[in-house]
């Protein structure tokens, strides 16, 4: 994947879509970003981005590391509840 789509990274997760007004577009990230790591926890799939990020509580702010195109940045997003599908 990190060929195809010529991410300066082969591993973390790739950003698809953001969400207006979520945590994710609140703190910068927009789709093709690759998230690699949360507080400095690595992140390698998809599988672990969720666990970390349910490891926390609703309100925490965490840092995002994560590469957009050539360049490593960090953000710092607070987490938020999930709204219901369909909503």
């Amino acid at each position: 994947m990190a060929f195809r789509y010529g991410l300066a990274v082969n591993k973390g997760v790739l950003v698809t879509d953001v969400a207006s007004g979520s945590p994710a577009d609140e703190a910068g990230l927009k789709p093709g970003d690759v998230i690699t790591a949360i507080d400095d926890r690595e992140i390698s799939d998809e599988g672990v981005l969720t666990q970390t990020i349910n490891s926390y509580q609703i309100g925490q702010k965490v840092k995002v590391t994560y590469w957009r195109g050539k360049t490593q940045n960090t953000a710092y997003a607070t987490l938020a509840e999930s709204p219901p599908p369909g909503q």
